[in-house]
């Protein structure tokens, strides 16, 4: 996960990661209604 956060911060977008229920990887959404977000670390 910590490249997920570290392309949030270089993105200057307000983005979350997610933990897929598919691939079970993390990827990154703008939405913030829906799943429960990740809690970093």
């Amino acid at each position: 996960m910590p490249e997920a956060l570290g392309a949030i911060h270089a993105s200057g977008l307000t983005l979350r990661p997610y933990r897929c229920d598919r691939c079970f990887q993390y990827h990154l959404t703008s939405r913030t209604r829906g799943k429960r977000a990740v809690r970093p670390e």
